[in-house]
């Protein structure tokens, strides 16, 4: 398993759509130029 550390600006406008655990979020920040940290996982060697 790989893993990636991603970052980046979340806009405004449209929500920025998030799947998790079988789950869809939409997220909507509450002020601009808000920054998203997350890491990515990807299978495969």
């Amino acid at each position: 398993m790989r893993t990636e550390l991603e970052s980046g600006v979340i806009e405004m406008h449209p929500p920025m759509p998030l799947h998790y655990q079988n789950k869809q979020y939409m997220l909507t920040p509450v002020k601009p130029k808000t920054r998203i940290l997350y890491y990515r996982f990807s299978g495969g060697q």
